[in-house]
């Protein structure tokens, strides 16, 4: 800020008319704040000053970056959909197709700052779901080998809300209550939980979760 006001104070040309930069108020809250400049002058034309009016764009920024970070999401979330349902459906896959899926998951997590991300199938005739697909930021554990039969019973809620199409947000584990869920994330310490449904023909076949391991992650009610 203070190179861009000397820049500015120097000749008229170099005004910076429009600027945005972080301030902090009283509270100790962070905003972000869109300056419109104009220049002071004295009876020579020389610039002796700065007059400027700052608009807060707080939450139309943070907006427009939900905004792209959803329409990233949904477009990562519908490639991985793809892959899982071109996978599952070849006769003979190839391990090329599943580091393809494992090169998504990174994606996702990259996207939503999530610990681990996953893909599970439902097998519903057995009433089990699979952990087919896992990525792992560095210094998390992995849980696939653990999560391989599963009792759909155990995850209800979430594969209900998955076969109407819904996620299944939990944005604090340690305040559920006690019951098979709860035990089915606290031993793999996680502390928060989103997973979204994979469809297929209109119909919830799986899901992909993004655990949070690290802190609790709180999502907007669009997410």
């Amino acid at each position: 800020v203070q190179e861009m006001l000397v820049k500015s104070l120097r000749t008229r040309d170099n005004l910076v008319v429009h600027h945005e930069n972080e301030v902090v108020t009283r509270g100790g809250l962070r905003r972000i704040i869109l300056w419109h400049n104009a220049p002071i002058t004295d009876r020579e034309g020389r610039v002796v000053g700065i007059i400027s009016s700052g608009e807060d764009i707080t939450d139309r920024t943070i907006m427009a970056e939900e905004l792209r970070r959803r329409s990233e999401l949904q477009s990562l979330l519908l490639e991985l959909s793809l892959m899982f349902l071109e996978y599952h459906a070849a006769a003979d896959p190839h391990a090329d197709d599943s580091r393809l899926v494992e090169a998504a998951l990174e994606r996702l997590g990259g996207s939503l700052d999530a610990d681990r991300v996953y893909v599970f199938a439902y097998d519903f005739p057995r009433g089990i779901a699979a952990n087919t697909f896992e990525w792992c930021a560095p210094g998390v554990t992995a849980q696939i080998g653990g999560l391989q039969e599963v009792p759909l019973t155990a995850i209800a809620e979430g594969v209900d809300r998955h076969i109407r199409g819904d996620s299944h947000y939990v944005p604090d584990v340690e305040s559920l209550p006690q019951g098979l869920l709860r035990s089915v994330l606290e031993p793999q310490g996680i502390r928060s939980l989103l997973t979204v449904p994979v469809m297929a023909a209109d119909e919830g076949i799986g899901s992909v979760g993004f655990d949070f391991v690290h802190r609790t992650h709180h999502f907007s009610g669009d997410c």
